[in-house]
This record gives C-alpha cells, sequence and structure tokens, in this order.
C-alpha cells in the first residue's frame, strides 16, 4: 500500500503535535467547543423528536443519555449546553408523560455508552426498527418493545436530568 501524502499540515502544529503550550491549549478548546456543539445538536434532535410523532423519540433519548453522562461530568462547561440538553430531556418527559408499569420481563441495561448507542440508531426509523427485530431474530439481543418502552425511557429521561441538573448548577457557582 502506497504512503499516505496528503494530508494537510497545519502551520501550527508539527507532526508531533502543536509547537507551544499555548497552541496545544488552542487545540483542546476547539475540541471542547466542537464536542459541545455536537451535543446541543443532538439535544436538539430530542427535542424535535419529542414534538414529533414519527417515532424516533427512543433513538434521540437513547443517544441524548449517552451524551447527558459526558455533558454531567464536567467536560461540558457552556451553560448554555447544559440548558438546552436539559430542555430537550425536560420535552421528552413531557411527552413521555408517566406510563406507569409495564409488564415486561426485563428492560435493557445501559452499561457502557458504546455497547448501547449502535442499538440506538437503529430504533430512529420504521426500517431501522424493523431490521433490528431481524437482528435480534439472528444474533440474539433485548427484544425491541422492551427498547420502545415508554417506562423505559422515562427512567432513562428522569436519570439523565437527575445528574444534569446539579451539574448545571454547579456551573453558577
Amino acid at each position: 500500500m502506497p504512503p499516505v501524502t496528503d494530508i494537510p499540515v497545519s502551520s501550527a502544529s508539527t507532526p508531533s503535535g502543536p509547537s507551544s503550550p499555548e497552541k496545544w491549549r488552542a487545540l483542546v478548546a476547539s475540541w471542547r467547543a466542537a464536542a459541545e456543539d455536537r451535543t446541543a445538536d443532538h439535544a436538539g434532535y430530542l427535542r424535535s423528536a419529542a414534538r414529533a410523532a414519527d417515532g424516533s423519540l427512543p433513538c434521540h433519548l437513547i443517544a441524548n443519555y449517552a451524551l447527558a453522562w459526558y455533558a454531567a461530568s464536567e467536560r461540558v462547561t457552556d451553560p448554555t449546553v447544559h440548558d438546552e440538553i436539559i430542555t430537550a430531556f425536560e420535552a421528552a418527559a413531557d411527552r413521555l408523560g408517566d406510563p406507569g408499569p409495564c409488564d415486561h420481563a426485563a428492560h435493557p441495561r445501559l452499561g457502557h455508552f458504546e455497547d448501547y448507542l449502535p442499538t440506538a440508531a437503529w430504533l430512529g426509523t420504521p426500517l431501522g426498527r424493523r431490521a433490528y427485530r431481524w437482528r435480534r431474530h439472528e444474533e440474539g439481543g433485548e427484544p425491541l418493545d422492551a427498547w420502545l418502552c415508554p417506562s423505559f425511557l422515562r427512567v432513562r429521561a428522569d436519570e439523565a436530568l437527575a445528574a444534569l441538573r446539579p451539574a448545571r448548577a454547579a456551573l453558577r457557582s
């Protein structure tokens, strides 16, 4: 395989990275700003899904559930991003209402986000949900109804809000 030669090299860095501490700080700040922008974008998707009747709420709620822990971990320092994701989860919780108990034997366990985020992507469209059913039939996994369960989703929204609100309050102090 020929070597890759078309990668642009910034004048602010060397092959081993930025050439000064100030440039390192600027690089990290740009990464943080990009991550905060993406987090805010995903919060917007959740807020839209909470208003829509297209069945995409589970997808965006579970994806934002992963981001909530990132935001609450002090990695997101922009208060407006916290406000956006909190508002989005509140809209989702309002949409779900009080679903009460369900009759599922179990709900999916959400451990590390890399384990459940791919499943969230399947839940966003009717075709994705059909593909998930087929995949589950072939490979196993939680039933689709357990992923779409309003009780399961409401608990996840409440957990995210319980983590995000104190993190947002800490930014004020």
